[in-house]
Formats: C-alpha cells, structure tokens, sequence
C-alpha cells in the first residue's frame, strides 16, 4: 500500500480500517471473483459491465453482495471529502485549530 494511502486509511477508526482493508482484499481478486466471464483485471473490465456488476451488487439477494456495494458507495464520497486537496472546491476551510 502506498504510503499516503495508508496514512489516510490509518486516520480512520480501527473498526472501518479493517472494512477497507477487507473489501480491497477481495477486490484484489479482479472481477472474476463475481463471475468468470468477466475479465481478469478491472482496468480490462468495459463501462457497461462495471455498471451491470455495480447494480447487481445493489439489488443482490446475497447480504455479502449488497455489503460490499454499500461499503464502496460510502467510501468513494469519504475519499473525495477527506482529502484536503478537495476542501477548496467545496469552500471548506478544514477542521478549526485550537491553540
């Protein structure tokens, strides 16, 4: 893991650290860990199957299945507004500082 991303991951509580860990651990597998057909790299996986895959995900009777959309879905905003490199677009300051 790359150090700035394991930085930002260790800001996190232990609880979610071992969730992402966890989820990136099975997402390492590539896509065929859903389905066989599809390819053996995400970067190989076409728009329209990532969307078919994500959406059956959402609506998967499997809880496992559903969990592991939900966690992406709630990870992808946390990554994108707790970057500070983020914060001036969204014409946030950061977190106030006490001397």
């Amino acid at each position: 893991m790359r150090p700035a991303r394991r930085r930002d991951r260790q800001q996190l509580p232990p609880l979610n650290q071992a969730g992402i860990v966890g989820l990136f651990n099975t997402l390492k597998g590539g896509p065929q860990i859903f389905n066989a057909a599809f390819p053996a790299t995400w970067e190989a996986m076409p728009a329209t199957l990532l969307a078919a895959l994500l959406d059956g995900l959402r609506v998967s009777q499997v809880a496992s299945q559903r969990s592991i959309f939900s966690a992406l879905m709630g990870l992808i905003p946390n990554a994108f507004y707790s970057n500070p490199t983020n914060w001036p677009a969204i014409g946030y300051a950061g977190p106030p500082r006490f001397n």
